[in-house]
């Protein structure tokens, strides 16, 4: 049984800790395994945009497109407009 397992399915919930403590890494498995399972992932950021975010994805070889194009992958963009970044037209 993996660490995924014990999450308990179709509920959220919130990741929080310390600064680099590996909140993360565990994030990215996350996805990546419910990904990999085409369950679906509503990532909401509030600390950095979606597209640093893909960035930071890309370079830990996860790549999303196809999730995003399929609505397996959604994002609530909190960060954004706070950090004066404009919002991409939907």
């Amino acid at each position: 049984m993996d660490i995924f397992s014990k999450l308990v399915d179709g509920k959220a919930f919130i990741l929080v800790g310390p600064p680099v403590s590996g909140e993360s890494d565990f994030l990215y498995h996350y996805l990546q395994h419910n990904l990999n399972n085409s369950e679906p992932v509503i990532y909401v950021m509030t600390d950095t945009s979606p597209e640093e975010m893909k960035k930071d994805m890309i370079q830990k070889k996860i790549f999303v497109t196809k999730f995003e194009t399929d609505k397996i992958l959604q994002y609530i963009d909190c960060y954004s407009k706070n950090a004066g970044d404009s919002l991409p037209q939907i």
